[in-house]
């Protein structure tokens, strides 16, 4: 009796190994943070709280790039610096939200404590909300893998890419509507850069500054520029008309503008992934 005991005893243990094993599973798959391949991870920006913490908060819309996710970058240090003063000067508080585009632009349309730090201005965006001043400017760029084996000016690129290129929404599907190219809807930038990566894509249509962060060995690179193109100081067109002169007011400020340069000659010079 006691040897069949022990028997079913190990018997009963053997059993609950396969299930002891799927909870470990579960409990791990829970304990890891998700990321998805249009998201890109938290950083030292991610609610970051600036100016008169007696107002109530502005939502400061940022899109998501190296600079939102590098703490030692000196350029993260810049524009807070920046965005102080401006705060400061208008009595107002910032709450930085790091997120894409497509969320910004809808809460620009609903949400009247809402401003985009740096929005492209669109025919089908200019009633939804006040623009304040044109903050820095980029350029598109049409970007594949670093072994990508096109060589050629930029007519020629467009004619290959016609059907072959993905693109976000905004201002990169507009860009290349009006130009006539047919693109593929892609989520959103990092979404675009990973496709190129695993060889889904061939072309993509990113903002300079995102590119140059992935170009180098082993990743994309630019293989032409379509055009430059403003990004603006935008806030919701449902803001009290008061807050947004204030804010106007601040941004066009002498130091205010000293501060913002000092920023962009920063970022001109940004450092190589």
């Amino acid at each position: 009796m006691k040897g069949k005991k022990s028997i079913a005893l190990h018997a009963d243990r053997q059993g609950a190994r396969p299930c002891f094993r799927w909870l470990q599973v579960i409990l791990i798959a829970l304990a890891i943070p998700f990321t998805s391949p249009g998201f890109a991870k938290s950083g030292p920006l991610d609610d970051i709280w600036i100016g008169d913490h007696e107002q109530p908060p502005i939502n400061l819309y940022i899109a998501r790039t190296q600079l939102t996710r590098d703490p030692a970058d000196v350029r993260v240090q810049a524009l807070k610096t920046w965005l102080e003063h401006v705060a400061r000067r208008a009595s107002v508080s910032f709450q930085l939200r790091p997120s894409s585009v497509e969320r910004w632009q809808v809460e620009l349309t609903q949400e009247a404590d809402s401003c985009a730090l740096a929005n492209a201005r669109l025919p089908d965006r200019e009633q939804s909300a006040h623009w304040l001043l044109p903050v820095l400017r980029d350029s598109l760029a049409i970007v594949g893998r670093a072994d990508d084996s096109f060589q050629g000016d930029i007519n020629a690129l467009l004619r290959q890419a016609d059907g072959a290129i993905g693109a976000a929404s905004g201002i990169y599907r507009v860009t290349l509507e009006q130009r006539g190219i047919r693109y593929i809807p892609v989520d959103d930038q990092g979404a675009i850069i990973q496709m190129i990566d695993m060889g889904r894509l061939r072309f993509g249509l990113l903002v300079g500054s995102a590119a140059l962060s992935h170009t180098g060995p082993g990743h994309i690179r630019i293989l032409g520029k379509i055009a430059d193109i403003d990004f603006w100081f935008s806030c919701s067109h449902l803001m009290e008309p008061e807050r947004v002169a204030r804010l106007r007011q601040a941004l066009e400020q002498g130091e205010s503008e000293r501060l913002r340069l000092e920023f962009l000659s920063l970022w001109a010079r940004r450092p190589a992934p």
